[in-house]
């Protein structure tokens, strides 16, 4: 899997992620699911209203998310579900760790860098 696509982002939605990777959303699954046990990463549910596209409210289960929900902006009143909450992951400190990539050391006036992911 591409870790170029992470590049740079602290906190990322787990669907732009698959698109961007070209990967299912089962193989993002297994690829940060035993992060986030270690700790390396936190996910948020955020909900967002299926009539109008506004993000509602960030949530850190799914217990939390109210059973009704309203839309400030449209007055939208629907049920929870999944088909309404984005799953979004967050980078702790130390997961990207910054190195001078070999092919630009001893370039003059290069200061590129690439970002690693650091799953130790």
């Amino acid at each position: 899997m591409t870790y170029s696509v992470l590049q740079g982002r602290k906190r990322f939605y787990l669907s732009d992620f698959t698109a961007e990777a070209k990967v299912s959303l089962r193989e993002a699954e297994d690829f940060f699911l035993p992060l986030l046990k270690k700790g390396k990463l936190e996910g948020k549910l955020e909900v967002r209203c299926p009539s109008c596209g506004k993000d509602i409210e960030i949530f850190d289960k799914l217990s939390q998310i109210p059973e009704e929900i309203e839309c400030e902006i449209c007055d939208y009143e629907f049920t929870r579900s999944m088909d309404y909450v984005e799953i979004i992951l967050e980078v702790k400190e130390g997961f990207f760790r910054d190195r001078m990539c070999a092919s630009h050391l001893g370039r003059e006036g290069s200061d590129q860098r690439r970002v690693t992911p650091f799953i130790g």
